[in-house]
């Protein structure tokens, strides 16, 4: 069977500094697989398996990639002396798990490969960010560098180098502890090394959500038929996820095949979420009902045609001018409304988060608001003559209905 190995730069991808990643390609038969080296170079310093001297650090990039490409070639002699099968699989074998101990972006990228299919690819890519990042702090970094120290260090490159705001700064360190707990586990860092080190400094964003009123007003919009058919066509998907919580990807993926009982007193939708895949089954109200275009013919079809993310998010803004709302309201603004408007109308938080698809209530409480009106509703409920004294003050979760009237009655129903 033809092997080969080669060092092969992504051009297609190149970098703000003008550097694009090189990947060592492996060929088995007519197959190739490639493997990330974390190594970037600008693509004329690289001949072959060589750095030029162009490059600053051609020669520690040099001695990498020699290393890596005697390691694959050793494994590959190894497996045809053995008469082993020379399969990826068993190349992977030796060449993923084997790594070298001491390089902790070696390990991260590795541990990043053997995730995939376990987590989303959003989150596979999140992870890929944050290593990325880390390189530009440091470009090679071993597990007896990594301690309490270095964390504070890298903290304060991030808010001050970087610019990054607390929340990004949190989103960053996170990321990282999660590979250095697998770490942990693969027996590679005592947790000790690190784990004193506590994140904090993260502040709550300010979430938007549309009021009932606001919805309405879309709603109208919608209806009146006098938007572009490029903002008619974005609205649509997003006030059906205003009435059903789902998130942007499910509802680009949602096919006729998941709506069961359509047509009926009880349509439901049978969901597997892209992000948590927890299987959600949400009722559908008649305002989410009235956005489908029913289509018996073939369930395989999608219901809505869904643009990219930034263009929905572009429009979208467009939109609110149009209906003088004056919010910054992105696509996923729409679960904040859906979760909002349930907590007026008095659905148990429970419900709510089982419909969300979260794993716990506290994910839940961070979509849940409680509106002004809402407040000053229950707390009316203390202006009452002291002598009553408290224990007749009955506090509960209703307020006026909104657009959101019906819901109940399905989900209890349910």
């Amino acid at each position: 069977m033809k092997t080969s190995v080669k060092i092969i730069p992504r051009n297609d991808v190149i970098r703000k500094d003008g550097t694009c990643a090189i990947r060592m390609r492996i060929i088995l038969g007519h197959k190739a697989r490639f493997y990330s080296l974390n190594i970037n170079v600008r693509p004329e310093d690289l001949n072959g398996i060589t750095v030029k001297k162009s490059d600053p650090c051609y020669r520690s990039k040099n001695m990498l990639i020699e290393k890596q490409v005697n390691r694959a070639n050793d494994i590959l002699t190894g497996l045809k002396i053995n008469d082993t099968p020379l399969t990826f699989e068993e190349f992977d074998k030796r060449y993923l798990h084997e790594y070298n101990t001491t390089s902790f972006y070696q390990f991260a990228d590795n541990e990043i490969e053997l995730l995939k299919g376990k987590l989303s690819p959003d989150t596979i890519k999140c992870y890929k960010s944050q290593v990325n990042k880390l390189k530009t702090y440091r470009l090679q970094l071993s597990f007896n560098e990594i301690s309490d120290t270095f964390f504070q260090q890298y903290e304060r490159f991030l808010r001050g180098t970087k610019k990054n705001n607390p929340n990004t700064v949190v989103k960053s360190l996170k990321v990282i502890r999660v590979l250095l707990n697998l770490a942990v586990e693969r027996n590679l860092l005592k947790s000790t090394t690190y784990k004193k080190f506590r994140i904090t400094g993260g502040i709550e964003s300010k979430r938007e959500f549309l009021t009932g009123p606001e919805l309405q007003i879309l709603v109208r919009l919608y209806r009146a038929g006098s938007l572009k058919r490029k903002y008619e066509i974005v609205l649509q998907y997003f006030l059906f996820s205003c009435y059903t919580g789902i998130r942007y990807r499910d509802v680009k993926d949602l096919k006729y095949s998941n709506i069961e009982g359509l047509g009926s007193n009880e349509p439901f939708l049978n969901v597997v979420m892209h992000k948590s895949k927890r299987f959600v089954r949400i009722p559908l109200i008649k305002q989410a009902l009235e956005l489908i275009k029913p289509d018996p013919v073939c369930e395989g079809l999608k219901v809505f045609r869904v643009i990219s993310n930034q263009p929905t998010n572009r429009h979208l803004k467009e939109i609110m001018k149009i209906a003088g709302i004056n919010k910054i309201i992105s696509f996923h603004c729409s679960r904040h409304t859906f979760a909002t408007h349930c907590i007026e109308l008095g659905v148990p938080i429970d419900v709510i988060s089982n419909i969300l698809g979260h794993s716990s209530l506290k994910v839940t409480q961070v979509y849940t608001k409680y509106p002004d009106k809402l407040k000053i509703k229950e707390l009316k409920k203390l202006e009452r003559d002291p002598e009553e004294g408290f224990s007749k003050v009955v506090v509960t979760n209703s307020c006026e209905k909104s657009d959101f009237s019906g819901l109940l009655n399905n989900i209890s129903s349910n």
